[in-house]
């Protein structure tokens, strides 16, 4: 009987989309896994966008079985419909920019909540006095 092969260690380092946390700087970056389809990568790190940087990692201290032929940390993770590879990249970006993108987000939510609630948003209907939303256990801080 032919013996079975394994295919080593099993843990975060293995994982498809797994990095070694200790080389990841989380109080200072904010990281995101990003597929390259269409462009997005380009995009999203395209200086005058969205202020997303490459991890680069030409030791690979971060992912030790990463799939990209330069120092950027990435694998492939599926098949683009021109069957092509699908590329997932890492990428990171300064907490306090990331934290202050989020806030701006939150606050168009806010107000667009806040027009629905009272009725002011010509795209939706809503009886005359406005109209009540529910939160669940808490209202979004």
């Amino acid at each position: 009987m032919t013996e079975r092969r394994r295919r080593g260690a099993v843990g975060t380092m293995r994982a498809k989309l797994g990095v070694n946390e200790k080389a990841l700087d989380r109080k200072a970056f904010e990281y995101r896994w990003i597929n390259d389809a269409k462009n997005r990568v380009h995009d999203l790190t395209d200086e005058n966008y969205d202020n997303w940087s490459l991890v680069k990692d030409p030791k690979g201290a971060v992912k030790n079985d990463g799939s990209d032929i330069g120092s950027a940390v990435s694998r492939i993770v599926g098949t683009q419909a021109s069957n092509e590879p699908l590329r997932a990249y890492l990428v990171k970006k300064p907490k306090e920019w990331h934290d202050a993108d989020q806030a701006e987000k939150q606050d168009a939510i806010e107000k667009k909540m806040a027009g629905i609630e009272a009725g002011g948003d010509p795209h939706t209907y809503a009886p005359d006095g406005g109209m009540k939303v529910s939160y669940g256990a808490a209202k979004p801080k």
